[in-house]
């Protein structure tokens, strides 16, 4: 099993309890979510410029997988609401980062070559052993990529934006049948000639030399459920 497909598990959909959370549609692209017993907000969920649904607890210290509907993003809340009162006896609570930059760390050992791999072992391992819940793969999975994939410097960004161009037709039908329309865009030095290719989303950026490797980043930051 491809590390992506480990730590992106889908959610169960079976019945959740979750008793006394109301939903209130705000607008169409935001839904909040509180307690019959206090009305505190417990969720803010949005719905992003990529298309998906993202779920951030009022710290915004946690965020539910995307989902590709606001029914499944329902259930994730409902699951995660469920879930949360056993977060600190779970052996992982706490330990995000610390598995993040192991991971990060196996990853940078294994090599270009060998690095996806030996993550998906090490993290096999970690789920073998601990059974991490949904809320905690998610997190871990955020912290990874995002050691993995450091995002874009806005001067960077800046600069390579002044020389965006459009995507060839070939380019485009290729975008498209990813499902990732208005997500990736080409930069062109005119003065190398150096060909950038750009995946920005809602939750990160990250450049490739090839328009194969910016497809895989976007997948890796916004195709969670598949």
């Amino acid at each position: 099993m491809r590390f992506r497909q480990l730590i992106e598990q889908e959610e169960d959909q079976g019945d959740v309890p979750s008793d006394g959370l109301v939903f209130t549609k705000k607008n169409p692209k935001r839904v909040i979510v509180t307690h019959d017993q206090d009305g505190l907000p417990l969720f803010d969920i949005k719905k992003s410029d990529d298309g998906y649904w993202y779920a951030h607890t009022p710290e915004g210290s946690l965020v539910i997988p995307p989902q590709r509907s606001p029914q499944a993003i329902t259930q994730a809340v409902k699951q995660f609401y469920d879930d949360r009162e056993e977060m600190d006896i779970h052996p992982n609570y706490g330990k995000a980062d610390e598995i993040a930059q192991h991971l990060f760390s196996v990853l940078k050992s294994a090599g270009p070559k060998h690095g996806g791999k030996a993550v998906q072992k090490a993290f096999q391992e970690i789920v073998d052993r601990d059974q991490p819940m949904r809320w905690e793969i998610a997190v871990i999975k955020d912290k990874f990529l995002a050691l993995a994939n450091p995002p874009i410097t806005e001067a960077t960004f800046k600069s390579l934006d002044k020389n965006k161009v459009a995507l060839t037709a070939d380019e485009r039908a290729k975008v498209n049948a990813a499902d990732l329309e208005s997500t990736i865009w080409k930069s062109v030095d005119p003065k190398t000639g150096k060909t950038t290719y750009i995946t920005h989303t809602h939750r990160a950026s990250a450049t490739a030399p090839t328009l194969k490797g910016a497809i895989s980043n976007a997948k890796n930051h916004i195709d969670a459920t598949g």
